[in-house]
């Protein structure tokens, strides 16, 4: 996975997917250290969002970017297969980074 993430030239950014209900596993915290120690940005998807109540959302996203060391919760998008919850923020994302690397490459 080293050679992977250090070689790959047109890699622009990694998403994350961690459980939005837990705290991040060690090797989720392992993962993530060893992407920003790399300078590749990194997106958190928090799944399964819509099993918590939104009210409840602050403590859990703040407990996922403590464990994984991010410097705010910026930098997690809550998301939900089933109900939709992040779905087109996670499209936009993906957007931006394809659009950044088309006009690097011009």
């Amino acid at each position: 996975m080293e050679d992977y993430f250090s070689t790959r030239e047109n890699l622009r950014a990694v998403i994350q997917v961690v459980d939005f209900r837990h705290k991040p596993s060690l090797e989720d915290q392992e993962m993530s250290a060893f992407l920003w120690n790399r300078g590749i940005p990194v997106l958190v998807v928090a799944k399964k969002s819509d099993k918590i109540a939104r009210g409840q959302w602050s403590k859990y996203l703040k407990v996922i970017a403590e464990t994984l060391e991010l410097p705010d919760c910026q930098f997690i998008l809550p998301y939900s297969a089933e109900t939709g919850i992040g779905v087109e923020e996670l499209h936009q994302a993906i957007e931006e980074i394809l659009n950044e690397e088309e006009s690097e490459d011009e």
